[in-house]
């Protein structure tokens, strides 16, 4: 799918979940398009086509010339999406969405079209080797046989390792 599309329907779904959010799962409850547009940090202008979609889509509806509601269907198609996040409804593909407010030194990337992720390590695959080794041994709830075979595992490793390093 064309990732400009796919932009498209995360915000799309983050609105509805904003909304639902906001309005405790209410039909009766107004947002206003200005509360939304601050904040997505986005302009009003291009929030209003994905909100308009939205409405064409029944799942959003208007109240007065800035208000928002969210419909019964709406609400369904939320509910939906957060009963069965790894299932399409009728009017998304499944999306997980990852909603976490700080976070340092992640491996995890927010998509967008200027994403970009690079990952090293400071440690020698011989020292990854014997982190292996040593949180092996500590594993005192695996039964002998298992640990045993972990343990003969991670001394092939590291003895490989180590034989192609020197």
């Amino acid at each position: 799918m064309d990732e400009r599309i796919r932009e498209k329907q995360r915000l799309r779904v983050q609105i509805l979940e904003v909304m639902y959010g906001a309005v405790d799962g209410s039909t009766n409850a107004v947002v206003s398009r200005t509360a939304l547009s601050e904040h997505f940090g986005i302009e009003l202008r291009a929030l209003s086509y994905e909100i308009d979609f939205l409405f064409g889509e029944h799942l959003l509806g208007f109240h007065g010339p800035q208000g928002l509601t969210l419909t019964h269907e709406g609400i369904r198609e939320v509910e939906e999406m957060r009963a069965r996040p790894d299932e399409a409804t009728q009017h998304f593909l499944a999306l997980n969405v990852l909603n976490i407010g700080s976070m340092v030194d992640s491996q995890i990337n927010q998509a967008s079209p200027s994403a970009s992720q690079a990952a090293g390590s400071a440690l020698s695959p011989t020292a990854h080797a014997e982190q292996i080794l040593e949180a092996v041994e500590k594993m005192e709830n695996l039964d002998l046989q298992k640990r045993t075979e972990l343990l003969d595992t991670a001394h092939r490793l590291l003895d490989l390792l180590r034989a192609t390093t020197s």
